[in-house]
């Protein structure tokens, strides 16, 4: 039966231990080491992409000019690009950037997906038969609010990730909010981007998630923390367009900060890329252990089926890769400077990847 040993992580720290599997299930979760030892080094569960844009993958091109001229809706190069883009070419650059974030030892992503059902279709069809987890967060075609379009929408989809409040008619904005909670699935949103946005009128949305949040103010994230409203940090993204998060300053104000990639023609999908880069960045505010921007890359999994994802225990789905880096030093600090090159297996459910032999096949 293969088996991976070595030091297993957890939010309490790592510890030593041999993980052996079978058929998508971890069997046996002990300190010794049996069977047909497959990998040896640091064994983490896959990390969680708590922000996405993956259908802007589609522009090939380097983006020019500032935030609102790449990304804003509804005529900033990202949409044009999407609207010019067939169903069959959308689909293919989805499909391209979730493998690469598969290969990065990422395997769930919740993505922003625009388009409409469009989009949706893309996204759905993209991830079809990949080891990856999508939680495919859609949004109406327009700025306005159709309920006979959000419910369509909300039929195949798993939440609404929309713009920001600035984008968006206040009235037609809550009757989206108040819509899609009803459904009983999740509502999101982008804040204080670009430019500090007023938290009553974000708040006042009930949203489950916030992105950004970088021009808030500490008692906008002091607001944001007393409702336990997480927010996605994406630093690559941001830092494409000279803007840097505070990561010390949201972690004093006792905010819940998850890691995203954001849009895929900015960053490359990988959670292992953004905790590294995060860790950087975040000592130009002071520093943050290496420890917080590692539980960082899990956080998001809350968002989805919750810490029991994360579980590297005995009966739980295989979701776990393994780092080729001997113990010693500090691990999570080890973790975060390593590359996609350090990952020798991937096991995710029925799927395992191993870096002499590729992916092998279903047991």
């Amino acid at each position: 039966m293969p088996t991976a040993s070595g030091w297993l992580y957890s939010p309490e720290g790592f510890e030593k231990g041999t993980v052996r599997f079978h058929d998508g299930t971890i069997t046996e979760v002990s300190r010794k080491a049996k069977g047909d030892v497959l990998s040896k080094g640091l064994i983490l569960p896959g990390f969680v992409n708590a922000h996405t844009h993956l259908g802007d993958a589609v522009v090939l091109e380097e983006p020019q000019g500032s935030l609102e001229e790449v990304v804003a809706p509804p005529d900033g190069l990202k949409f044009r690009r999407l609207k010019e883009a067939s169903q069959e070419e959308l689909t293919a650059a989805i499909r391209g950037a979730l493998q690469r974030m598969l290969r990065g030892g990422t395997t769930a992503s919740l993505d922003f997906r625009e388009g409409g059902q469009r989009g949706l279709t893309a996204l759905r069809d993209g991830a079809s038969d990949l080891p990856v987890e999508v939680a495919a967060l859609g949004r109406p075609q327009g700025l306005d609010y159709d309920q006979r379009e959000i419910a369509a929408l909300l039929k195949i989809a798993d939440g609404v990730g929309v713009s920001s409040v600035s984008d968006w008619e206040s009235g037609a904005l809550k009757q989206l909010a108040r819509h899609v909670k009803a459904s009983g699935l999740p509502f999101a949103l982008h804040a204080s981007e670009v430019f500090r946005e007023d938290i009553d009128r974000v708040l006042d949305l009930h949203p489950d998630f916030l992105v950004h949040m970088t021009a808030g103010r500490r008692s906008d994230w002091e607001r944001c923390a007393e409702e336990d409203i997480p927010v996605a940090l994406t630093p690559r993204s941001q830092m494409f367009f000279g803007r840097v998060p505070d990561i010390p300053g949201m972690r004093d104000a006792g905010l819940r900060l998850m890691l995203g990639t954001d849009n895929a023609m900015f960053a490359h999908p990988s959670v292992m890329r953004e905790m590294e880069f995060a860790y950087q960045v975040a000592k130009l505010h002071g520093g943050v252990p290496p420890e917080a921007i590692l539980a960082m890359g899990y956080e998001a999994a809350n968002l989805l089926t919750g810490p029991s994802r994360m579980a590297i225990q005995e009966g739980a789905p295989c979701n776990f890769l393994v780092l080729d880096l001997p113990w010693g030093g500090d691990a999570a600090y080890r973790v975060i400077k390593a590359t996609e090159a350090d990952i020798a297996l991937l096991a995710i459910g029925p799927w395992t990847w191993d870096r002499e032999r590729g992916w092998l096949p279903k047991d």
